[in-house]
C-alpha cells in the first residue's frame, strides 16, 4: 500500500515546479520520482500504477 500520498505529490509538485526551466533535468527527476516509489510501494506492480498515474505531472508541468 502507498504511504504517505499527499507528502508525495506535494515533493512531486516542487520538484516539477524546480525543473520547470531546465528541461534536461527532467530524466534525473523522474529517475529519482521512481526510486522513491520503490521504497514507499510494496510490490513493483504498485510502483508501476503509481508512475503512471503521476506521468501527466512530469509531461506537463504547467
Amino acid at each position: 500500500m502507498l504511504m504517505g500520498m499527499n507528502s508525495l505529490a506535494a515533493y512531486l509538485q516542487l520538484q516539477v515546479v524546480w525543473v520547470y526551466d531546465l528541461p534536461l533535468q527532467v530524466v534525473w527527476v523522474k529517475m529519482r520520482f521512481k526510486m522513491a516509489l520503490r521504497y514507499l510501494t510494496d510490490t513493483q506492480q504498485e510502483t508501476t500504477c503509481c508512475l503512471n498515474h503521476f506521468q501527466k505531472f512530469f509531461d506537463n508541468p504547467t
